[in-house]
Order: structure tokens, then C-alpha cells, then sequence
């Protein structure tokens, strides 16, 4: 199944206006997943569910190697994960999942918070935990940008926190890579988002 117009036309706005630090605004992430919903719904009623947490899977994956290479340990996090894609096929308790989620991201906030050289790293695992959640709370399509602007960070999808691990920094820090954080949104864009298109990824198969 090939792009629809409407999303490949998007995805070429977006790219287009990643900005001089090489971040993509909020109001154009909130308007692909709005349009990912939209284009998605005459295919089954929770398609565009499923194709938006695949994505944010695939946003926590490009993240999960520099924690890794740092030489920390990942196996609750693939395990949240683990559990998260099950429970998304429906062969796993939401309930469960959440309870994992809740306490990861409680103790990788502290982690971050007692341990100040280790805060960016933590994005790694925090886009992992922000995946994790797209399945248990989903996000809020609707008020997507609100979210971002004023509600609470655990609300904030995978790609926000990957997009920091990856160029080592958020956007308003004097360190961070801001070519490194426009590669991550491109592929986010142009690669990812094409690949969770395909009916055969979703809403069956989403591992």
C-alpha cells in the first residue's frame, strides 16, 4: 500500500521546515498525527493507533543503541517493550504495561535528576518509556500541541526524547548537534513513517 497523498505531502512540508537548529515544530507533528488518524480510519477503526505506536517503537529503536554503547543496561526497558507490543496485539495486560511504564519513568526522571552528566543520556531510555505509554495512554491527537507546550513530559511521544538523546541535547542547549538532530527528524519523516504504512505491520504484526 503506497503513502496517500495527503501524508506524503506532509511529510515533504515537515521536512522542508526543519528549522536552523534542526528541530521539527511541534505544529507539524501534531498535524501528522492527526493525518495519520484521519488516513488510517476507512482501513480498521484503530489503524492509525497502530501505525502511530509502531512509529514511536521505531523512534525509541534509534535512540536505544547509545545507551547501550555507554555501556548501561537496557533489559527492563526491552522488557516494557516487550511487554508494551503485546499488549498492543492484545496479548499482554494494558494494565501491566502501565504499572512498568509508571515506574520506569519514575526511575529514569531521578536517575537524570541526581545524576545532572547523565540527563541527556536518559532521553535513550525516556523515548523508550514515551513508546511504551503511546500504547497504554495513547496520544491526544486532538490536543497534541497542549500537550507539548503545557502538560506533563510523560505525555510527550518517543520521538520528542529520541530526538534529544540523539543530538545530545535539547534544542535550547549550547552543546547539542543540531545536524544530528535534523538526520533524526529526516528519518523519523522519509523513512520510518513510510515503513509503518503497509497493512502487513499493522494492526496484526506491529513487533
Amino acid at each position: 500500500m503506497s503513502l496517500p497523498p495527503s501524508i506524503a505531502e506532509m511529510i515533504s512540508r515537515a521536512a522542508e521546515h526543519i528549522d536552523e537548529h534542526g528541530e521539527l515544530s511541534v505544529r507539524f507533528r501534531g498535524e501528522l498525527h492527526r493525518r495519520i488518524e484521519q488516513e488510517s480510519v476507512s482501513y480498521h477503526p484503530r489503524a492509525g493507533y497502530y501505525r502511530r505506536c509502531k512509529w514511536s517503537f521505531m523512534a525509541a529503536a534509534s535512540a536505544m543503541p547509545l545507551w547501550r554503547n555507554a555501556g548501561q543496561g537496557d533489559a527492563d526497558l526491552q522488557d516494557l517493550l516487550r511487554i508494551s507490543r503485546s499488549a498492543l496485539k492484545g496479548r499482554a495486560s494494558l494494565q501491566e504495561a502501565q504499572a512498568r511504564t509508571e515506574q520506569l519513568w519514575e526511575h529514569f526522571v531521578a536517575l537524570g535528576c541526581d545524576h545532572p552528566e547523565l540527563q541527556v543520556m536518559t532521553m535513550a531510555p525516556l523515548a523508550a518509556i514515551a513508546a511504551a505509554a503511546a500504547v497504554v495512554y495513547d496520544i491526544d491527537v486532538a490536543n497534541y500541541e497542549q500537550n507539548h507546550l503545557g502538560g506533563a513530559p510523560e505525555l510527550w511521544e518517543a520521538a520528542w526524547f529520541a530526538s534529544v538523546a540523539v543530538a545530545g541535547g535539547t534544542v535550547w542547549s549550547n552543546d547539542s548537534s543540531s545536524s544530528a538532530r535534523r538526520s533524526f527528524w529526516l528519518h523519523h519523516l522519509e523513512v520510518s513513517l513510510p515503513a509503518v504504512w503497509p497493512p502487513h505491520v499493522e494492526p496484526i504484526d506491529v513487533a
